[in-house]
């Protein structure tokens, strides 16, 4: 790997903790995270498959059986066009993608065909000024930093875009983006990338990142349905970077949860892949944080991880919040187990019915002991 350094990609369901585990690692002083990117949803689009009935069928078996084996889910994934590609990665929801579909939709307009004035636009765009050339990569060290903001000088942005200019096919620009910003970090270094939903694109990542290490974080999936009401709503109050539609209902919720999960059953016994569940972070955060450094390979000294718990402790990135305090914010409760008292009693047996399957592998039960 360039310049002997290593990585990790954290991938997980919707509102389940990975942007959480992620800040963890980024407390870590031996490890580089990089905030929300997914260069692989910039080179594929994900497509129904086309035959309706095997799409029919497999539906079928999901009801009737709790199946744990569909993990590939009724999509497939189809390469962009280059120039898709390159407009996905940059002026989508790929470089910007925390700052508003206003500003997306901003960014797709720009000519991408000079990249040196392409960049000065999105700097300017964005309202930031881009670090200067000669700064050595930075860690974020605040939990809202983004990756392109605090990161990449212009230089660093106009050679990125350039590298991907140079593929030949779309499916090369994961693999060619991730080896640049490894060329950019220190010999030696443990890169964390994050994008939660490459749970559905494992087969994909590995092929991007052939030698890296992945980190799942998986978390009860009606807790997961409950946070994620709650943060559509708070989100349609915002000028949300996405769009925010008619909210899941839990059904849809708990398809889409079991679907993703069993993508995480699917690879528990790879060597290079670390499943681990949301509340036991929760609950034991020393012993399974100091697993988490073991498996990434980075210091596990008690005194580090006391103090990566303290950096990212909820009452901390919640403004002096208590677990259990809501408040209309991205870090609502910090608890686990609210979907007992969230979910009405149809709701409780819907979800248990759709995923109770994939809920009871992954040690869920159905009173939520």
């Amino acid at each position: 790997m360039p310049n002997d350094t290593r990585s990790v990609h954290v991938v997980g369901m919707y509102k389940s903790g990975t942007s959480w585990l992620l800040h963890c690692l980024a407390a870590h002083p031996e490890i580089i995270a990089w905030r929300e990117f997914d260069p692989i949803s910039a080179s594929y689009q994900r497509v129904p498959r086309q035959v309706p009935v095997l799409r029919a069928a497999s539906a079928v078996r999901h009801l009737l059986g709790g199946r744990t084996d569909l993990a590939y889910g009724p999509i497939d994934h189809v390469p962009r066009s280059l120039e898709g590609t390159f407009h996905a990665f940059f002026m989508g929801q790929g470089w910007v993608p925390l700052y508003g579909s206003a500003l997306q939709h901003e960014a797709a307009r720009l000519p991408s065909q000079d990249i040196p004035r392409l960049v000065d636009a999105l700097f300017r765009m964005m309202k930031s000024e881009p670090v200067p050339n000669d700064t050595d990569l930075r860690r974020p060290g605040d939990y809202s930093n983004t990756l392109g903001v605090i990161n990449f000088s212009r230089n660093n942005l106009i050679e990125l875009m350039q590298t991907i200019r140079a593929c030949k096919q779309s499916t090369e620009a994961p693999r060619a983006f991730y080896e640049f910003v490894e060329r950019l970090c220190a010999p030696g270094s443990v890169v964390a990338f994050k994008a939660a939903d490459q749970i559905m694109s494992l087969p994909q990542l590995r092929h991007a990142a052939p030698r890296s290490h992945t980190i799942a974080i998986v978390r009860d999936g009606r807790d997961a349905a409950v946070s994620a009401r709650n943060y559509e709503q708070l989100m349609r109050q915002e000028e949300a970077p996405w769009r925010v539609g008619k909210s899941h209902t839990i059904a849809k919720a708990m398809i889409s949860w079991a679907t993703r999960a069993s993508m995480a059953i699917s690879y528990r016994h790879d060597d290079r892949f670390m499943m681990l569940r949301y509340e036991d972070l929760h609950s034991n955060f020393n012993q399974v944080f100091g697993e988490i450094c073991q498996f990434v390979g980075v210091s596990n000294d008690a005194q580090l991880i006391a103090a990566v718990k303290e950096e990212t402790d909820f009452h901390r990135v919640s403004g002096g919040r208590k677990k259990g305090e809501a408040a209309e914010s991205r870090f609502r409760k910090g608890v686990v187990g609210d979907w007992q008292q969230a979910l009405n009693e149809n709701e409780h047996r819907v979800a248990w019915w759709l995923a109770r399957k994939q809920l009871r592998a992954l040690g869920y039960s159905r009173d939520g002991a």
